[in-house]
């Protein structure tokens, strides 16, 4: 499954980054991050390139604006999400350890969400309706 926050900017070409990006992803993976979740990267000491996809140390949240979830995976995290006890990305974080999952991010994102570029200033021309009203 292919989840989205209501305030996701796609890259130009996100279809064909999409397809790219995943055609290198390894096989044993159940999450990956394919947004920038407020500005959280990959070090820049683990950086190799021309690569794509990192897996991730735990814990392995990369904020909830843009995620795929394998079908078993859903399963899992939603039988060990119930009660939700923290707030969702803290609670997919323990839940990714907990459950042993293999948790991939894309790098560079190809997805940026609007209400933390606005935070961050790093996109310029958003619509003020995309500003975030957590405060």
């Amino acid at each position: 499954g292919l989840i989205f926050e209501d305030d996701v900017l796609l890259a130009e070409n996100f279809q064909s980054l999409l397809s790219d990006y995943f055609s290198e992803t390894p096989d044993d993976w159940d999450v990956i991050f394919i947004g920038n979740g407020y500005g959280i990267q990959i070090p820049q000491n683990k950086l190799v390139s021309g690569k794509k996809v990192y897996l991730a140390d735990h814990p392995a949240s990369r904020c909830t604006e843009a995620m795929l979830v394998k079908k078993s995976a859903a399963n899992k995290l939603y039988n060990a999400m119930r009660p939700f006890t923290l707030v969702c990305d803290w609670e997919y974080g323990w839940q990714f350890y907990n459950l042993g999952l293999k948790v991939y991010w894309f790098e560079p994102a190809i997805i940026t969400q609007a209400s933390h570029a606005l935070d961050l200033g790093t996109l310029q021309g958003i619509p003020d309706y995309f500003k975030s009203t957590l405060r």
